[in-house]
């Protein structure tokens, strides 16, 4: 990461309801991120979980004060992420995260210095690797990982960099979000494509 790279603020943005069995694994792999933590914003938006997430997410918000649990009563996902956003003011990049999603360590890092070295682009992402848990998701993920079941959906499939229609888990420059407007709360699902 170069010296600049420390005075970007980046906020991740994660949407989740119901998921204790994954929130952990998500908000530990943004913990053990590269990032610098005092320029990294965190925050979980959920949906009122009934299960054991809140105590998961509030776990961590005791433990790192850059990561923030807000409530979305409206439950559903592009209410998640315009509160998230809203909530992610002096934030230069924004991203947007699953709660079944782990990054890489270098995830952010790489987002943040390829945004800055293509001031023209909104948006970048990574590709997409499936993990699957049994045998029946393996073959949903082999197929979700070809040309064959995605077709160019190059965030799946994708071997180089280059420009592509939409990303998985974008990394938004905040500026968009003045330019544009916030997601379209009456769309349920589908909300990267509608960005």
């Amino acid at each position: 990461m170069n010296q600049e790279s420390e005075n970007i603020n980046v906020s991740i943005v994660i949407p989740c309801r119901n998921e204790e069995k994954y929130i952990g694994k998500c908000i530990e792999s943004i913990v053990k991120c590269d990032y610098p933590k005092n320029s990294l914003h965190v925050f979980v938006v959920d949906g009122l979980s009934d299960d054991n997430t809140i105590d998961f997410v509030n776990a961590y918000c005791n433990q790192h004060s850059w990561i923030h649990l807000i409530t979305n009563n409206k439950k559903t996902t592009p209410f998640a992420l315009n509160l998230g956003i809203n909530a992610s003011t002096n934030c230069d990049i924004t991203i947007i995260l699953g709660a079944h999603a782990e990054i890489f360590p270098d995830y952010v890092t790489n987002c943040v210095n390829i945004l800055q070295s293509h001031p023209e682009v909104a948006c970048v992402g990574g590709i997409l690797n499936s993990i699957s848990e049994n045998e029946t998701t393996q073959a949903i993920s082999f197929a979700m990982s070809s040309l064959f079941g995605v077709g160019n959906a190059h965030f799946r499939t994708g071997t180089k960099e280059g420009y592509v229609d939409t990303v998985a888990f974008g990394a938004y420059r905040s500026s968009i979000f003045k330019e544009i407007g916030l997601f379209d709360e009456k769309l349920i699902r589908n909300q990267d494509d509608e960005f």
